[in-house]
């Protein structure tokens, strides 16, 4: 599966950015200097419930490096604000949880922020705070240290996001450029059935 890129007022020819033959690419972003694309990838035809991440250098390389790449399953990626930092979801304990790595140097640390399950981890425009849905479907705000390394002050439940749509793939929701508001698809209420059971229907076309 490829990535190619257009310009948004349709002038020009499409650019072929990446090119993964026998793989299926799951979630694309971007950093925000526009340099890095980061995917997930998993090949076609494959049984297992996986998904790598990769990043390119859409500057100097057309061939992605690996940064995460095990038999865990991986998903919901983001690129802080500032490019240091990769939010992600991993599997690995038996449920999801949010995890924050260097960027692009994934192998040089790795901290674990939710504890009760996690996932749809979410950076502020701010750089500031990052939310994620905790395992009870509530959307969580960490308050970020402003260090030389990942640390984080506190972490607070913001409200209930049992209402809105989740996704076990990437985020669900989105925040206001002033971080003050969210987006999410609220669920349509399910009106309650009635079940009727007819014994020997059989009888009634008789």
């Amino acid at each position: 599966m490829d990535r190619w890129s257009k310009k948004a007022d349709g002038s020009g020819a499409a650019e072929l950015l990446l090119a993964r033959p026998g793989s299926l690419v799951l979630q694309t972003v971007y950093s925000p200097d526009g340099r890095w694309m980061v995917f997930r990838q998993r090949p076609f035809g494959s049984t297992q419930y996986s998904g790598d991440i990769y990043a390119l250098d859409t500057s100097v390389s057309d061939e992605p490096i690996p940064l995460l790449v095990s038999e865990y399953y991986y998903h919901s990626i983001a690129v802080s604000p500032d490019g240091r930092w990769l939010s992600y979801v991993s599997r690995e304990s038996g449920r999801d949880e949010v995890f924050v790595s260097p960027f692009p140097n994934s192998d040089a640390g790795r901290w674990q922020v939710s504890s009760d399950g996690g996932t749809e981890p979410l950076w502020a425009h701010s750089g500031k705070e990052l939310f994620y849905r905790n395992g009870a479907d509530e959307l969580v705000a960490v308050q970020l240290s402003d260090s030389d390394t990942f640390a984080w002050d506190s972490q607070d439940v913001l409200f209930s996001m049992s209402d809105y749509r989740s996704s076990s793939l990437h985020q669900a929701y989105a925040v206001s450029p002033d971080d003050q508001r969210f987006v999410a698809i609220k669920l349509e209420a399910v009106e309650d059935t009635e079940l009727i059971l007819v014994d020997n229907w059989t009888e009634l076309l008789k």
